[in-house]
């Protein structure tokens, strides 16, 4: 029974054979396009969140150095004030000995 089947439809089975390779290798270059572009996508939010990462870092460092130096600052102005305090004193003491 199979076998006369086979013989009956044997063209219109040639024929959906061939379809489905042409068809098949159509589609190939397709499926290798989409898995490329999936490909780039994965990269390109891979390097987004190292960037992303990085900038975080950055931004964390700054601010502890910023505080290190607006500490280190107030501490220069302390020490520019008491300077020119000084240097008043000792100039209104030159001015009376003159």
């Amino acid at each position: 029974m199979l076998a006369g089947l086979l013989t009956t439809f044997r063209h219109e089975l040639v024929s959906a054979v061939l379809v489905s390779a042409f068809l098949g290798a159509i589609a190939m270059p397709f499926k290798r396009i989409i898995k490329a572009y999936t490909e780039v996508v994965g990269k390109l939010d891979a390097v987004h969140t190292e960037l992303t990462a990085q900038r975080v870092n950055h931004l964390t460092h700054i601010e502890v150095s910023n505080e290190k130096q607006v500490e280190l600052l107030g501490k220069s102005v302390d020490v520019l004030s008491e300077i020119r305090t000084d240097m008043k004193i000792t100039l209104e003491h030159l001015r009376d000995k003159a």
